[in-house]
């Protein structure tokens, strides 16, 4: 939910009926195929919502509407227990960027309980979400104050809510000669193009806080290169990954992160970076 407050009702597949409230930074799925009603309590200000789904590749896989839209099958191990609607949950620990968090409802993303993780950048924190036993994976992450991300790439279908801070992406493909800036703050939503390398930086003075949607998750990974991801192995680029690490970066980028945070007066805590660029 990216602004307003409501109710939401889905119907099980039995006919019971699970109501909650949400409000701004409220994420929920409703269990595959089930019937839900979304109401917006405010008199004055309308909502604002926001949907992540594998619907295209869904459509293009049976090319058949009336089977997508008119079908009557139930799933209910993807109901849950009652309670995951009342925001609660299952943590489920696997390993740093891995460990889940099993629900159907989050309340607030914004203060979400989130688990170090520094694989992908200096200070980062983590949590996968298992929504609805669904095969789409979401993530929240946040970066610090005065830091940014390792640069990675992975398929077209990534789509990135920014939920508080603001700073800026870089954008580029292996061998280019320059890169694509895309300044953002809270309240945007971008997805990079397929295998586009991206990284990115915090430029404000409070935590950044995102969170991404992409199919397949740690427990169905659904294609190879993210099983190649939840595996552990999709990591550094010079041994075939994903991702570029720090000492490997091209020189400009943490120069230009340099150069933004002295134009807006704030401090730079890549101090070991900088340390290993000037040895």
């Amino acid at each position: 939910m990216l602004a307003g407050q409501g109710a939401a009702v889905v119907e099980s597949y039995s006919g019971d009926r699970h109501q909650f409230e949400w409000g701004t930074h409220s994420v929920f799925a409703p269990p595959l195929n089930t019937r839900y009603q979304l109401f917006n309590v405010s008199g004055q200000k309308s909502a604002r919502i926001a949907m992540s789904c594998n619907l295209p590749c869904v459509l293009n896989l049976f090319h058949d509407e009336t089977f997508v839209f008119n079908n009557a099958g139930v799933f209910p191990d993807r109901e849950g227990p009652r309670n995951h609607y009342a925001g609660e949950g299952e943590f489920i620990p696997v390993r740093p960027g891995k460990n889940m968090w099993e629900t159907s409802f989050v309340p607030d993303v914004a203060s979400f309980k989130l688990y170090d993780w520094a694989d992908r950048g200096k200070g980062a924190a983590h949590i996968q979400l298992i929504l609805a036993n669904s095969v789409m994976h979401s993530h929240i992450s946040e970066m610090p104050v005065g830091t940014y991300k390792k640069a990675h790439r992975h398929g077209p279908d990534a789509h990135i809510y920014i939920i508080s801070g603001e700073g800026y992406s870089l954008l580029f493909n292996e061998g280019d000669k320059d890169f694509i800036r895309v300044d953002w703050k809270s309240g945007w939503i971008f997805a990079p193009p397929d295998m586009m390398f991206h990284q990115h930086f915090n430029s404000g003075t409070v935590p950044v806080r995102y969170i991404a949607f992409i199919q397949g998750n740690v427990r169905y990974p659904l294609m190879e290169s993210r099983r190649k991801v939840y595996a552990g192995i999709d990591v550094d680029v010079k041994k075939g990954g994903n991702q570029i690490e720090y000492r490997d970066q091209d020189p400009r980028i943490h120069a230009m992160y340099v150069d933004e945070m002295a134009r807006k007066s704030l401090t730079v805590k890549m101090d070991e970076f900088a340390q290993a660029l000037s040895a």
